[in-house]
């Protein structure tokens, strides 16, 4: 395989660097923090089949974050009553996690505003050019990733956000 241009090279390095420079992720909503968005997204998307909620590890899991990192975060969140902390019934060491009902108000906000910058970034690009470009970069991911998770930390293969 021929060696790519070393011109190409600086061209991929300097998107890159100019991409990270736009802090288009730094986004606050209702006071919280682009961490503190991602621990609530990653609840509203939780399954739905334990009613507790979550676990400190299975988030932690999910963000790929450590758990002293997402602990930091729920107490803050939790200052700001957006989620609750439950002992389970049976094992009350067991800690699970949910969103409160201005948690999931927080959440929904988040979710509309990433949807309506997205849209604006389709209407920009255009729809060929917008799934080119989610191809690219789920390309890109698993390249710097490769045995990472096949999908956003957050989102299971086919949720919404």
């Amino acid at each position: 395989m021929p060696q790519p241009s070393p011109t190409l090279d600086r061209q991929l390095i300097q998107a890159f660097m100019l991409f990270s420079k736009t802090d288009w992720h730094q986004y606050s909503i209702a006071g919280c923090k682009h961490s503190e968005i991602r621990v609530l997204m990653c609840l509203k998307h939780a399954p739905r089949d334990n009613p507790l909620g979550l676990h400190v590890s299975e988030i932690s899991q999910r963000l790929h974050v450590t758990s002293s990192s997402i602990t930091q975060l729920l107490n803050g969140l939790e200052a700001q009553g957006l989620i609750a902390r439950h002992a389970a019934p049976d094992d009350r060491r067991a800690i699970f996690v949910r969103l409160t009902a201005d948690g999931e108000a927080v959440a929904h906000q988040a979710a509309r505003t990433l949807h309506e910058a997205f849209h604006g970034l389709i209407t920009f690009l255009g729809e060929a050019e917008s799934a080119q470009l989610a191809d690219l970069l789920q390309r890109v991911y698993r390249y710097f990733h490769p045995n990472g998770a096949e999908h956003p930390p957050f989102l299971a293969h086919g949720e919404e956000v």
